[in-house]
């Protein structure tokens, strides 16, 4: 029998599902929060966030698992949606681990495709790739189709994801990709996946940098935040065990 302080990384996907599936009494919470057991000990959660589950999904689903590399360097780099479907071959330094980030891409509704600036002066940044985003990054690149033709947006080519019609994927097919993994996924658990987007990948990137210690103003350079207001926000949600552990680290030095 395995312990309930066991890390999610410890545990494989369908012994989670039969752990939590046993003990019936179950709370969603949003996703990037943790998932916890109604009236259990708190020492029995923490340890498990939706995010988790749903890349752990993607990953092993036949379909789904193409979008996988994708889905995982949104939820490790905090990039926004546009940002990322916007990435040119150009843009990704694999020998400094950079993720250059000077544009955004989107499609207006007369089917358009254009290339605008960042949100922000401030969204115009450098953002570093840890060692596992790099690795999804060379999948990407050596999957990556070579149509005859590549696609030129205001100048911009050599776009990471192409669609079936040989154009840059842009914000609408990846949220449409997280909504139909949520759907089959929420159609076979029982645990189910509160919604997931973009935008709560890149929320979620936040918290877990705030919860893990980074200081604010570096989180915020690779946020984008134009205000550093909307970064502290995200310290500002921590629970009496943060709080506590802080204490020790700072007074135990």
């Amino acid at each position: 029998k395995r312990p309930f302080n066991t890390h999610i990384e410890d545990i494989d996907l369908k012994f989670w599902h039969d752990l939590i599936e046993s003990h019936g009494k179950l709370v969603t919470l949003n996703a990037g929060d943790y998932i916890c057991h109604a009236g259990e000990p708190s020492s029995l959660c923490g340890y498990v966030k939706s995010g988790y589950l749903c890349l752990e999904f993607i990953k092993n689903d036949k379909h789904f698992c193409r979008y996988y590399e994708g889905i995982y360097i949104l939820f490790h780099t905090g990039l926004r949606i546009s940002e990322f479907v916007g990435l040119t071959v150009s843009d990704i330094d694999l020998e400094k681990g950079i993720i250059n980030v000077d544009h955004q891409l989107q499609r207006t509704r007369n089917m358009q495709y254009t290339i605008v600036d960042t949100k922000t002066d401030c969204g115009t940044r450098l953002v570093p790739m840890t060692d596992d985003v790099k690795e999804c990054f060379e999948k990407i690149l050596k999957n990556r189709p070579k149509p005859k033709i590549e696609p030129m947006v205001d100048g911009k080519t050599g776009f990471l994801y192409l669609d079936k019609n040989g154009m840059p994927m842009v914000a609408l097919h990846w949220e449409k990709y997280f909504q139909h993994i949520r759907e089959k996924y929420n159609s076979i658990y029982k645990v189910q996946l509160p919604v997931i987007t973009p935008h709560v990948a890149r929320h979620t990137f936040c918290s877990n940098m705030a919860k893990s210690g980074m200081n604010p103003k570096t989180l915020q350079k690779i946020m984008g935040h134009s205000d550093i207001g909307v970064t502290l926000n995200v310290y500002t949600h921590v629970d009496f065990e943060d709080v506590q552990e802080e204490m020790k680290k700072v007074c135990n030095r």
